[in-house]
């Protein structure tokens, strides 16, 4: 009988140290199965957060493109503006100049009366000149 009580208690003790390795292994089996997803997560995270980072560069890339587009477009656009200023300028400078011409015509013409109009004045004072010294010489 001591024989069997000994195997019973044998028994008994395995029983308790499979049960608590049992436990234990449930514990790792539920550890692991926690610490696979984990890793799945994160794996499926740095796919996600690399395939993000892409569609960026992407994105910046064309951003820079587009960016560089507009820059020269805005450089040909100046362009045609300074070049547009310079013809308005030459036009209002012409227009000026034809403003100025009709002036000088008008100044001109002035000129020209002025001077027809001083001939008059000298002749008729030749004339009366001429009359007062030939009255001074009758009277002498």
């Amino acid at each position: 009988m001591a024989i069997t009580q000994l195997t019973m208690l044998q028994n008994s003790q395995l029983t308790n140290e499979l049960d608590f390795q049992s436990g234990k292994a449930d514990k790792s089996l539920n550890r692991n199965t926690q610490l696979q997803e984990k890793i799945y997560n994160s794996q499926r995270d740095i796919d996600i957060h690399k395939e993000v980072e892409n569609e960026l560069a992407k994105r910046a890339k064309n951003l820079f493109n587009v960016y560089q587009e507009r820059r020269s477009k805005t450089k040909e656009l100046e362009k045609e503006y300074n070049d547009l200023q310079l013809i308005q300028n030459e036009r209002v400078n012409e227009e000026k100049i034809k403003e100025l011409e009709e002036n000088i015509f008008v100044v001109e013409e002035n000129v020209d009366k002025q001077s027809q109009e001083l001939a008059k004045y000298k002749e008729y004072r030749d004339s009366l000149t001429h009359e007062h010294s030939g009255i001074s010489n009758k009277k002498k």
